[in-house]
């Protein structure tokens, strides 16, 4: 909610600057408050703030000057056009969340998990372990290094990793 209300503030101090600039035409100007009203508006119902009735072009309706019809015919006018956009919010986050879906179940994901028991090779000196995978299609590492250490006695050098030599490569 926070990032919402973040992008809806950041888009009404953009049109705020572009309303005081006096470089917009008159129906572009015109257009541009109803658009900056409909999101005040969305904004209020998101976080549970009073509906401002408004008329057509985007001003506080006074209710000392309009009758109570009125402004009950203009409210449920605000209404129902906040539920409208809020649909439509709902509406395109949830084809968002299908398409990350499909996105996401459409790449290939593995995990190779490896746990090193022992190392054989009669050397005589300390050695290094090292692990990662390999794309031989696009030749090159395709994960991060995993690096044992084992002294010339057959035993890792870091005693207290002995049986939990383990690595998640995904």
């Amino acid at each position: 909610m926070f990032r919402s209300v973040r992008n809806m503030i950041y888009d009404l101090i953009e049109w705020r600057s572009q309303i005081l600039s006096g470089t917009l035409p008159q129906d572009e100007l015109k257009e541009l408050k109803k658009k900056v009203t409909a999101k005040i508006d969305y904004g209020n119902r998101i976080l549970d703030l009073d509906l401002v009735v408004r008329d057509e072009d985007g001003n506080i309706l006074d209710p000392e000057q309009t009758s109570t019809i009125s402004l009950f015919r203009a409210h449920e006018v605000a209404s129902k056009q906040v539920e409208e956009r809020l649909q439509e919010e709902k509406s395109q986050k949830q084809n968002i969340d299908i398409n990350r879906q499909a996105k996401f179940a459409a790449t290939p994901s593995f995990a190779l998990f490896v746990n090193l028991k022992n190392v054989v090779c009669k050397i005589g000196e300390d050695a290094e372990v090292l692990m990662s995978l390999y794309d031989p299609l696009e030749s090159k590492f395709i994960s991060e290094n995993y690096l044992v250490r084992w002294s010339s006695c057959g035993l890792p050098k870091d005693i207290d990793r002995l049986h939990n030599l383990r690595a998640v490569f995904t």
